[in-house]
């Protein structure tokens, strides 16, 4: 059975936006049009997917070591997303995945108590999906929302008003006081840390029961990426020890994912084709990414795992 090196992550990790680098003449005449996911995922064809596939950071480094490599087949994701696609591929008997590399997203993305699973209401609203602005309470989106409604005292559905108490029993506050976006992204900050803590026990389970090599890239995303790498955070000392440091462009390696893309003349799609606004990884990106792996899995002994 073929060893598989499993990728998880969100819409950095599966590649969006690469097929733009595709040079063929539908693509090339793509770079100078909008081009973000609502744009790009109707546009999709053979070219601009194998092109995708084959360049992006997973395929990369699981050619260098002939290994298979295993990504979520849809786009975007989160942690509790990534358990699922993870356990999919753990459980199956004819794949065999002996290293998980675990790419942070966006910690507002999570649903409310850390699983798509849990059987609370405001839980099951995220699930059922029936009002989109409010399927991630935590995200400052679904915030300005309510608060707007509140503000400007229009009538709200059964769903916002669930949505409503949630937040005032969270922060002890009525909505509209002028200190409750404050003290929001404080409970923001703490529930971030419980989203790590749950993740660590899933994750953990993973590498000591089956075995498994984990190791992580930090999140593009700044709020998640200082929350991880909090100094109160009761597994930072773990997570930080399973990074994997990016090489920059200045050949100096870094932990933080903002600082290795700060050693970039050009940062992200925007910046090689910029009518497109496309903010993911760049094409040069993803060949850094993928030699940071191939580097420190290496001084793992990873070829011989």
């Amino acid at each position: 059975m073929p060893k598989s090196i499993l990728f998880l992550g969100d819409s950095f990790t599966w590649g969006e936006g690469l097929e733009l680098y595709c040079d063929t003449p539908k693509w090339i005449k793509e770079r100078n049009i909008l081009n973000k996911w609502n744009e790009l995922q109707n546009k999709q064809d053979d070219d601009g997917i194998n092109f995708r596939n084959q360049n992006r950071f997973s395929r990369l480094v699981a050619n260098h070591f002939n290994k298979n490599d295993l990504v979520d087949d849809k786009n975007g994701g989160c942690l509790a997303r990534n358990i699922d696609v993870a356990e999919q591929f753990l459980f199956d008997p004819d794949i065999y995945v002996d290293t998980i590399i675990i790419q942070f997203s966006c910690l507002s993305r999570e649903p409310l108590h850390g699983t798509f699973n849990c059987g609370c209401d405001t839980c099951e609203m995220d699930r059922n999906q029936t009002s989109s602005h409010l399927t991630r309470v935590y995200d400052g989106g679904c915030v300005e929302y309510i608060v707007n409604k509140v503000l400007q005292n229009e009538k709200m559905n059964e769903e916002e008003l669930r949505v409503l108490s949630f937040y005032e029993k969270e922060t002890g506050m009525r909505i509209n006081d002028s200190n409750f976006l404050n003290k929001f992204e404080q409970i923001k900050m703490i529930w971030y840390e419980k989203l790590l803590h749950q993740f660590f026990n899933r994750v953990i389970t993973w590498q000591y029961h089956n075995r498994r090599n984990i190791y992580f890239i930090d999140s593009w995303e700044q709020q998640s990426s200082d929350s991880i790498f909090s100094e109160n955070g009761p597994f930072r000392k773990w997570y930080i020890e399973n990074f994997i440091p990016l090489c920059g462009t200045d050949n100096k390696k870094y932990l933080r994912f903002s600082d290795w893309e700060n050693t970039f003349e050009k940062k992200r799609i925007i910046s090689d084709f910029p009518h497109t606004d496309n903010m993911h990884m760049s094409l040069e990106q993803h060949r850094y990414m993928a030699k940071s792996i191939i580097e420190f899995l290496k001084e793992k002994k990873y070829e011989w795992i």
